[in-house]
């Protein structure tokens, strides 16, 4: 076997630094009859974002930041991450496949920041994509050739006008709209070629405004009628309906006994201003926020698996992650380090009693299913009529709203 044209990094990583280095590790693969993959934020699993373990593999897990060997060709871009301005008075741009959404907390090589991020690039230049989806961690090229917009009827992640693809045998080119490719490259999974760069036409920037409640699932307090044709009560439409009104939404149902509401997320959106911003904040950066993702998290771990082994593995990730999430928004939060000692202080101790409690339930079984009907209500109680919670905020901070 000859000698790859670009070194392997320790990580088991190829990063090459421009098309040609992708064009020749293509040909390289091509002519040694080897897999060749590239990795975004591995945000899905484990085994649809690498090639093939040759021998017993990684846990097919998301955020897999690792191959499965150095056997194959794993390509990671973050080497490949600038904006070029094509016209800056008409928003069109060319940007390298690397480059983050928003900022991506797990970046395992350490380059990806909120201000080198492309959807805060672009708001520095007054401009703004048509939609996202729930998270912004991802790389460009992974989010557009995994189909992850989403949230809108109305909006599309329609930015895209051509792709840069690298194809099997090492021949790139340019895919635009109208060609017959085009539309698939955006489920394609990488399968179709390598993305090594993407033209967005951008539309301006804008606010969104909206609100969050959680209701019952039927009934005059609901925002539709979930099952019906839209009659059941005055002004209440259907949910094909609702879905069609709202510029962006997302509705979560909990059907189980005990348990029914949804709860309605719905934003339009309005005029781009920096007056008066108030966030949308799933969990805020607070010791109580943080705290309370933490909980819910335990009580999924236990309600999801039946192994108390899984379970006390899991939930002691979860106790890592949340020491993190409290750590990173404490340093955030402007106050004094001795607060901040005391408050990361106090999330230990709830940390390791939590988790604690949770590796005992975890022997229980079935005791979560039972109390899950009592739980769900302090997480996500009803919201009484006229008391949504209220955001008003530029999209690209709060259409992600499982950022936090």
């Amino acid at each position: 076997m000859t000698q790859p044209p670009i070194s392997i990094w320790s990580d088991g990583l190829f990063h090459p630094a421009n098309e040609d280095e992708v064009i020749a590790l293509v040909q390289y693969a091509r002519a040694e009859g080897l897999q060749i993959r590239a990795r975004g934020s591995t945000h899905s699993v484990a085994w649809s974002i690498y090639t093939d373990p040759t021998v017993e593999g990684p846990p097919n897990r998301t955020l897999e930041q690792l191959p499965p060997d150095d056997s194959q060709i794993n390509i990671a871009f973050d080497q490949m991450r600038t904006i070029e301005w094509i016209n800056r008075d008409t928003g069109l741009i060319e940007a390298e496949p690397g480059i983050n959404l928003g900022w991506d907390p797990q970046d395992p090589f350490g380059v990806s920041t909120l201000e080198n991020s492309l959807l805060h690039q672009i708001y520095c230049q007054g401009w703004a994509v048509n939609t996202l989806g729930g998270i912004t961690h991802q790389t460009l090229a992974g989010f557009t050739a995994t189909g992850s917009a989403g949230g809108s009827t109305t909006f599309a992640w329609d930015n895209a006008t051509a792709f840069r693809i690298v194809d099997g045998t090492g021949r790139a080119e340019w895919i635009s709209r109208g060609n017959p490719h085009f539309d698939a490259i955006g489920t394609s999974m990488g399968l179709l070629g390598i993305i090594t760069k993407i033209r967005l036409q951008l539309v301006p920037m804008y606010n969104i405004e909206g609100t969050e409640t959680t209701t019952p699932i039927t009934g005059p307090e609901a925002p539709m009628d979930f099952f019906g044709a839209g009659n059941a009560y005055p002004d209440q439409p259907s949910l094909k309906e609702y879905l069609k009104q709202q510029d962006y939404t997302r509705i979560v149902w909990w059907p189980q006994k005990g348990v029914e509401r949804i709860q309605t997320w719905q934003a339009k959106r309005v005029d781009a201003s920096d007056k008066n911003l108030s966030p949308y904040l799933q969990f805020p950066p607070t010791y109580g926020g943080q705290t309370e993702q933490f909980l819910g998290a335990v009580v999924f771990v236990l309600l999801g698996n039946t192994s108390p082994f899984r379970i006390i593995s899991l939930i002691w990730s979860k106790v890592r992650i949340y020491l993190e999430n409290l750590g990173y928004a404490l340093t955030q939060s402007g106050k004094s380090r001795i607060a901040c000692f005391f408050v990361f202080l106090l999330g230990i101790i709830s940390g390791f009693a939590v988790g604690a409690m949770g590796s005992l339930l975890g022997f229980v079984n079935g005791i979560i299913r039972w109390a899950f009907p009592k739980l769900l209500p302090v997480f996500n109680p009803m919201k009484k009529p006229g008391r949504a919670n209220q955001f008003h905020d530029w999209y690209w901070r709060s259409l992600c709203m499982d950022n936090t």
